[in-house]
């Protein structure tokens, strides 16, 4: 199988189990207006519309259902095979 292969079946599986990517504590709560009562916010599950991983450049992108529909989440990835 190709690294592309490994790449994105690897990241679909791992999303089809979570189901979800956790949003940043800035993205998932808003700010509150009193600085004195923020508090650190957990971060919410946000549901994954689509993934997809580039064998090339060893970079996946999620589309992510969130706000406006516009965002998404990307990360870089190693591939090794011991």
């Amino acid at each position: 199988m190709s690294t592309r292969g490994l790449l994105a079946g690897a990241f679909l599986t791992a999303t089809l189990i979570t189901g979800a990517i956790a949003a940043p504590a800035a993205i998932a709560a808003p700010a509150p207006s009193d600085p004195a009562a923020a508090a650190p916010a957990a971060a919410a599950p946000v549901p994954v519309t689509s993934i997809t991983c580039d064998g090339d450049t060893y970079k996946c992108t999620a589309k992510l259902q969130f706000g406006d529909g516009k965002w998404v989440a990307t990360w870089g990835v190693t591939v090794s095979h011991p």
